[in-house]
């Protein structure tokens, strides 16, 4: 059992390290473009919202207290926000974009979602790294609760996980997930208070967001990367078995879809 899960582990690692450099093979910036598409999104969205639409933040009104608040705000709550995006868009294609695979090789199907979550993870801890650093040089100091922000991620994680296999299993069969998805996580982007506080929007509707399962983890993340608030550990213990729960089941839908794929593919 032990060298079962250090095989695996292994071999997680290795297509992690293969799916990170095959996004990037043969372009000009490379490994930089995780930072490159990171600070565009940052200023596309601070431009808009910030100078355009001129939302702004409570608490971070006084710009020569807290310069680029608008804009580290905003930054902090997309970082959650493109990791599971990035898990949901690629999760209907993960089995379908390995026939040989599923028909041929007696190969473990189930860790292409693994290596899906990691290599989002990965990308990620890119954009966590420019926000501290950006942090510390507006701010000139960062919380002590940014240690919190793994156990942050740790339901997040889960939920990506459950995401993942589901969709991966069902993307076999249903075909259109594969381009249903990216509408999908633009509808959410807007339900997902990243670049509206949940204050701003009407009490009845504020019950409504509650149900979004990125709302939690987005603020919490915002919350201890940047106001120094920890999050509320009643709701987070409950949220992680919640997502640990669904992982469970979107790891025994997988196997038990997994015998027809090669009968559909």
């Amino acid at each position: 059992m032990h060298q079962t899960i250090t095989q695996l582990t292994w071999l997680v690692l290795q297509l992690t390290k293969r799916d990170i450099g095959q996004r990037y093979k043969g372009t000009i910036f490379g490994a930089l473009w995780p930072v490159l598409f990171a600070l565009a999104n940052l200023s596309i969205y601070t431009f808009v919202f910030s100078f355009v639409m001129k939302v702004r933040w409570p608490n971070l009104q006084d710009p020569t207290e807290h310069p680029g608040g608008f804009a580290l705000t905003l930054f902090a709550g997309l970082i959650p926000f493109l990791l599971a995006t990035d898990v949901i868009n690629r999760s209907p294609s993960l089995v379908l974009a390995v026939p040989n695979l599923v028909k041929k090789v007696p190969f473990p199907l189930i860790v292409l979602s693994l290596v899906n979550v990691a290599s989002a993870a990965f990308q990620s801890l890119i954009n966590f790294a420019l926000l501290m650093v950006f942090t510390v040089l507006l701010w000139h100091t960062l919380p002590w609760t940014v240690v919190l922000a793994p156990l942050v991620y740790l339901p997040l994680l889960l939920l990506c996980l459950g995401i993942s296999w589901t969709l991966s299993a069902l993307g076999v069969f249903i075909r259109d997930l594969v381009q249903v998805m990216p509408l999908l996580t633009q509808l959410l982007m807007f339900a997902t208070p990243i670049f509206y506080p949940r204050s701003a929007i009407p009490g009845a509707f504020q019950h409504i967001l509650a149900f979004n399962p990125l709302t939690l983890v987005v603020e919490d993340f915002r919350g201890t990367m940047l106001f120094g608030t920890q999050p509320d550990w009643y709701l987070w213990g409950a949220t992680t078995v919640a997502f640990g729960l669904f992982a469970v089941f979107g790891m025994w839908l997988f196997n038990r879809l997994r015998p027809a794929f090669s009968d559909v593919m």
